[in-house]
């Protein structure tokens, strides 16, 4: 039981926080859209790191006010908190760290199910590039 529970914990080691890993992530990053959001990608092989960091970023000038930025952004952090479990354990299987960018592209505030929809979506193309490399 104990052991499931970590999977759906969202610590401070799995958000990407360095300016520098950020910088390198948005220039050197493989990207992929799905409905409302942009996913920025990359596998790195430093071991120091989780197998999985990520930002989570909603942009400024697409919603001027900070309540609906932190909406979606409690919205995205919390669907990929419930979804992320494949994705690590496949990562941790194949020894592999990744780098990930969730960037939300949406015009309006989407409900929670949809912002899950589009989510859980990304992490399944992610998961069929782990386990294709």
């Amino acid at each position: 039981m104990e052991s499931t529970k970590r999977l759906y914990r969202f610590k401070k080691e799995e958000r990407l926080c360095s300016a520098k890993a950020i910088a390198e992530l948005f220039k050197h990053g493989k990207r992929m859209r799905t409905a409302s959001l942009q996913l920025v990608y990359t596998l790195i092989d430093d071991t120091d790191t989780p197998p999985i960091q990520v930002l989570i970023s909603v942009p400024k000038k697409q919603f001027k006010r900070a309540v609906l930025r932190n909406r979606l952004k409690r919205r995205i952090r919390e669907a990929y908190r419930l979804n992320k479990a494949p994705l690590l354990t496949a990562l941790t299987r194949g020894q592999k760290n990744m780098q990930i960018a969730l960037v939300y592209t949406g015009n309006e505030v989407l409900d929670y199910t949809d912002i899950e929809e589009s989510v859980v979506r990304g992490i399944i193309r992610l998961l069929d590039i782990v386990e294709g490399v």
